[in-house]
């Protein structure tokens, strides 16, 4: 097989790639490290009352069932805010993308 490079990729697919083999974790270099990139969000819908908002809210956060956690391919949710996710607007302004256009 041929050796081959690639321009990058992200700590979470170069770990799993590390742990089955795949790649010789002594031919990674760390170019940069970004801020953590948030996992996509779960959202409610506004019209619930806050009381509901509230449980479903806790069910999520206080989730110990590690074959649900499992399926999502997390260890856990975490409480959050919209500026967690200013680190992919700014990633986006830097590629020039416009986030308003894409699907």
């Amino acid at each position: 097989m041929a050796p081959f490079s690639i321009e990058g990729a992200s700590s979470k697919s170069g770990a799993i790639h590390i742990a089955k083999g795949m790649v010789d974790a002594n031919k990674i270099v760390q170019l940069e490290l970004s801020a953590p990139i948030p996992n996509y969000p779960i959202a409610m819908q506004g019209n619930l009352t806050p009381e509901l908002k509230e449980a479903i809210r806790a069910a999520f956060l206080q989730m110990k069932d590690a074959e649900i956690l499992k399926s999502f391919r997390i260890e856990a949710f975490a409480a959050t805010d919209d500026k967690a996710y200013d680190i992919l607007r700014d990633t986006a302004q830097i590629l020039k993308l416009d986030l308003g256009r894409m699907k």
